[in-house]
Formats: structure tokens, C-alpha cells, sequence
């Protein structure tokens, strides 16, 4: 048996382990309720996309699609991206394909440029304004039917870059990209 001296010595050693086992249990509960809830800092994925996703068009007729950004996060003055496109079944003209869209506004300044089935796009916000967030419509793509077939529009992931107002590249982190589908009957 325990003497009382030993007795009294273990006892407040165990007060203090119980203590720090409860406020260890009570933090681990505290922070898995606040990821339950949804009450962290996440922020909804980036999607660059086109609308609609699929057509259906004959020869000799056109196809547009919308190129549209969703959930941007952070503050874009400009950016650049690449899509490339079978030449076999669709063409593209640089300088009547391509329409401005809304997301960057009326003043935009855009350049557009195709080469060997490839859309080279940059898009940009005119000096002194400040970057843009949210979703909307980066432009009107239209593409002619040449021939029977299904075509494929595709943005390269790698090719896409976002840029703030002094030209540094933003880092936006994962984003994710959908493709199109123009079948020409």
C-alpha cells in the first residue's frame, strides 16, 4: 500500500494529466466541428470552360461557343491561354472568330491569333483599372464546319496564365479546364 506522502504527490500529478487529456479532447472536437461545418478558408475550384459543352452543325455553317471562367479568386488584370482545334473538320479565323466577352468589360483589349489548328488568346484590362474576380464570359469563339466529322476544342492547362496589373503572373493554383465538342453533319 501507498503511503499518504506518496499518495498526495500522485494525485495532483494525475489532476494535471486529466486536464491536459480534456482541453486536448475538447481543441480536437473543437477544430473537427469547424471542418463540418464548412467554416474554413477554402475557396471553389477555377474553371475555365466552353457553353455549350457539344454542337451540332452542318457544313459550311458556323458553331459558337463561349469561353467562360468561373470562380476566379484573385484579382486578374490579364491573361493568356491556348486552345487548339481539328483543322480537318473546323476552321477558325483569327480576325472575325473571336468577340469579346463581359468579364473584362467593354474597354478590354484583346489579340487573337491562329496558327496550325492553335488559338492564341490574351485578353487585358486597360491601365490604371484594377483586376477582375468572379465569373463571366471571356469571348465568343465561332468556328466553321468544313467537313463531316467530330472536332474537339481543347485549352492546353499549361498555356493558361493569369496576370496582375503590374505584369507578374498570379498563381491561381489548381484550376480545371473542360473541353468542347462541334460534330459537323
Amino acid at each position: 500500500m501507498l503511503s499518504n506522502k506518496t499518495n498526495n504527490t500522485i494525485n495532483p500529478l494525475i489532476n494535471k494529466t486529466l486536464k491536459f487529456c480534456l482541453i486536448l479532447i475538447v481543441s480536437l472536437f473543437f477544430f473537427n466541428c469547424e471542418e463540418l461545418t464548412g467554416d474554413s478558408d477554402e475557396t471553389e475550384l477555377t474553371i475555365i470552360k466552353f457553353s455549350p459543352s457539344e454542337q451540332s452543325i452542318n457544313t459550311n455553317t458556323t458553331a459558337t461557343l463561349d469561353l467562360m471562367v468561373e470562380n476566379l479568386s484573385e484579382p486578374c488584370f490579364a491573361l493568356t491561354l491556348q486552345l487548339s482545334y481539328h483543322s480537318s473538320f473546323l476552321s477558325f479565323n483569327d480576325s472575325t472568330g473571336y468577340r469579346s466577352g463581359d468579364f473584362f468589360g467593354e474597354e478590354s483589349i484583346s489579340f487573337v491569333k491562329e496558327e496550325d489548328s492553335v488559338v492564341y488568346i490574351a485578353i487585358s484590362l486597360i491601365r490604371g483599372e484594377e483586376g477582375i474576380k468572379g465569373s463571366g464570359s471571356l469571348g465568343k469563339l465561332v468556328f466553321l464546319g468544313e467537313k463531316a466529322g467530330s472536332g474537339t476544342i481543347q485549352l492546353q492547362n499549361s498555356k493558361i496564365h493569369f496576370f496582375d496589373s503590374g505584369g507578374d503572373e498570379i498563381l491561381i493554383g489548381d484550376f480545371e479546364t473542360e473541353t468542347a465538342t462541334i460534330e459537323v453533319n
